[in-house]
């Protein structure tokens, strides 16, 4: 098996024959069993474009008239999509062709309920709706409260205004469901209606910055990992349903999200790396089984620190192996779980002396010049 990496920044690189000379700043690998798809966004342009490995034929996907400094890029493999930030939203569309393009988050929304008859359990709410969309991820729950945290498939927009209305969301339980909130509150709860009753409604909108995107398309599990620089959190956000899950806060600078999967289709655990650019280092989240809620952020390691303004990520799941690129126009593998020896160590280039990984064996393979600000890295395994 042989791993082919692809890197993407300001430069003239050969792929499949062409000379793609255009600011690119991501780019991914789709894989079939009889050719391989490079798909990459020129930076300056804001188009995506698919370069075809039979023949090298080159498709523009999506285009745009916006400027998309930072832009990240996944391929969904068995549903054939590609999905893309542009800055304001995250997109998909057919990878093929580009067509069947929409949103699937322009907006993050957490909403309160406050009132009464919410059931018994928190299973007595059959659904919490808000601008169309169920609002499955229940933060808390009590007979009198209810908080929810949605994303949305619109673009927020300060022009709307309010973005979202009262009128917009909508409790449902076993015994009924209200629109909004009740005028005459204290008449409704003196009725002894067993429906809800709404109060106030408490909405938190808020417009996004996606940047770094991964997914898992494995059959059964569909979640898509994002970075949100709005807000310094990293989600992951399912494709299936409106589900959406905290895994880390105040990570402010994330610029590459790559997935561990398991090539043991018997084991349902994975790992996310992430690199954070102002901190110069590369984390680890070990995720739980896709069958389980994440209620909590789970911690993170920090596996290798001490680089200088890391970027984009990628693995090589079957052989452990990590690639990241650094803006300074440094590439590295890091073999994850090995240690260096007292040899590597001596061998190590000076420049990367300030380069710290207990678990992992570090080097650089390509060096490139500081103007190139690389960003995105990808691995075609074969």
């Amino acid at each position: 098996m042989v791993s082919a990496v692809l890197w993407c920044g300001v430069q003239c690189k050969k792929i499949f024959g062409h000379c793609v000379l255009v600011a690119i700043s991501q780019l991914v690998f789709a894989q079939t069993t009889t050719s391989t798809t490079v798909y990459f966004r020129q930076q300056s342009g804001g188009s995506i474009f698919a370069i075809d490995g039979r023949d090298g034929s080159q498709t523009e996907l999506e285009g745009s008239s916006e400027y998309a400094r930072f832009v990240g890029m996944a391929i969904h493999r068995r549903g054939r999509r590609i999905f893309w930030s542009e800055g304001r939203s995250i997109n998909s569309a057919n990878a093929a062709d580009g067509s069947d393009s929409t949103v699937v988050i322009g907006a993050l929304a957490r909403v309160v309920w406050v009132g009464t008859n919410f059931g018994q359990t928190q299973a007595d709410i059959l659904s919490l709706t808000v601008k169309g969309t169920l609002c499955e991820s229940i933060i808390s729950w009590s007979t009198d409260r209810v908080e929810c945290l949605v994303g949305l498939p619109q673009r927020f927009s300060q022009e709307q205004t309010p973005f979202i209305s009262e009128d917009d969301c909508i409790i449902k339980t076993t015994h009924g469901s209200m629109r909004g909130y009740a005028l005459n509150y204290d008449e409704m709860g003196a009725s002894g209606t067993p429906a809800p009753i709404v109060e106030r409604i408490d909405i938190d909108a808020n417009s996004v910055l996606p940047h770094a995107l991964a997914i898992d398309d494995r059959e059964g599990k569909d979640w898509i990992y994002w970075s949100n620089s709005a807000d310094g959190t990293i989600y992951r956000t399912s494709l299936r349903s409106s589900a959406i899950e905290v895994l880390q806060r105040r990570c402010w600078s994330v610029r590459g999200l790559t997935l561990n999967i398991p090539m043991d289709s018997t084991t349902d655990t994975l790992s996310l790396f992430f690199s954070l650019e102002s901190k110069g280092t590369i984390s680890e989240i070990k995720l739980p089984p896709s069958n389980m809620s994440i209620t909590s952020p789970p911690s993170a390691q920090v596996v290798i620190s001490g680089l200088r303004s890391p970027r984009g990520l990628a693995i090589d799941s079957a052989k452990h192996v990590l690639f990241l690129t650094e803006k300074t126009g440094r590439i590295f593998l890091a073999q994850i779980g090995d240690v260096m020896t007292s040899r590597q160590k001596a061998n190590a280039l000076p420049d990367d002396a300030s380069i710290i990984a207990p678990k992992a064996y570090v080097r650089r393979i390509v060096t490139r010049p500081s103007m190139t600000r690389l960003d995105g890295v990808a691995v075609d395994s074969k």
